[in-house]
C-alpha cells in the first residue's frame, strides 16, 4: 500500500509538475545549502499552489526544512516572477532570530527588516520603514 505522501505526489500529472530546479534557486540567490529531494519537492509544490492562487500550509515536522523551503519560495518569487516584495514573514518571537540568521545565510540578496520590540521601538521602525528598502518584513504576532 502506497504511503499518503506518495499518493499525493503521484496524483499530480507529470506535465503539471513544476520544472523548478535547485540551480534555478541558486541563480536567484540561494546559497549555503543543498536542498534534499523532498525539500525541492516541497518548494515545487509551493510554487504550484502560488501559480494556482491556492492557499497552502507547509506543515512538516520540526527540523525538516520548512524555513529553507519558504526562503526558496521567496527567491523563486523574486527571481522567476520578478516580484521584489516586500514579503511578510510572521513567526513566533522564539524563532525570529533563527529566521533572520537563516535569511542572512541562505539568501543574502534578500534584505530583511525585523519588526519587533516594545511600543516605542516599533513606532521608530514604522517611521523608518518608508525610507528603507527591504524585501522581507520579518515580524511576530507576540
Amino acid at each position: 500500500m502506497a504511503s499518503f505522501p506518495q499518493k499525493i505526489k503521484t496524483s499530480v500529472p507529470e506535465e503539471t509538475k513544476s520544472s523548478l530546479t535547485e540551480k534555478d534557486l541558486q541563480k536567484w540567490g540561494l546559497q549555503g545549502i543543498q536542498l534534499r529531494a523532498y525539500q525541492l519537492d516541497g518548494v515545487q509544490w509551493l510554487t504550484q499552489c502560488l501559480a494556482n492562487q491556492q492557499g497552502c500550509i507547509l506543515g512538516d515536522e520540526m527540523g525538516l526544512g520548512k524555513t529553507c523551503q519558504t526562503i526558496s519560495l521567496l527567491l523563486y518569487m523574486r527571481g522567476a516572477l520578478r516580484q521584489d516584495g516586500p514579503f511578510l514573514v510572521l513567526s513566533p518571537l522564539s524563532v525570529m532570530d533563527n529566521w533572520r540568521s537563516e535569511m542572512e545565510c541562505l539568501s543574502p540578496c534578500l534584505k530583511v527588516l525585523c519588526y519587533y520590540g516594545d511600543k516605542d521601538k516599533r513606532a521608530e521602525l514604522q517611521r523608518d520603514m518608508n525610507n528603507t528598502h527591504y524585501h522581507v518584513l520579518l515580524t511576530t504576532y507576540e
